[in-house]
């Protein structure tokens, strides 16, 4: 599976993103600092108080899953939103176009 793993570097994501990496799946890290990744996967930086919708949507599009990691009140309220319709209107348009 592809998996993007938000909050990566953080206690709960390290555990997530080594047993994902165990597991064999595709793992795309997204962390405010991802230079703590050694790991051999993607990486992709992320400030999750004031992120940039767009590259987010863009880091977890195609993906099978994204698996949430940051302790509660850490991401921005308002970034996941625009990430949902992001995806979803990219969604819609690959349906239609059989994609």
């Amino acid at each position: 599976m592809r998996l993007i793993i938000v909050a990566a570097t953080g206690g709960i994501g390290r555990h997530l993103l080594r047993q994902a990496i165990e597991a064999g799946h595709d793992v795309t890290a997204i962390a405010r600092s991802p230079e703590k990744i050694t790991d051999p996967v993607r990486t992709v930086f992320a400030d999750l108080a004031n992120p940039d919708v767009t590259e987010l949507a863009e880091a977890v599009k195609g993906s099978d899953a994204v698996l949430p990691a940051s302790a509660p009140g850490r991401i921005s309220r308002p970034a996941w939103p625009g990430v949902a319709r992001k995806l979803s209107s990219k969604r819609r348009r690959s349906q239609r176009y059989g994609v």
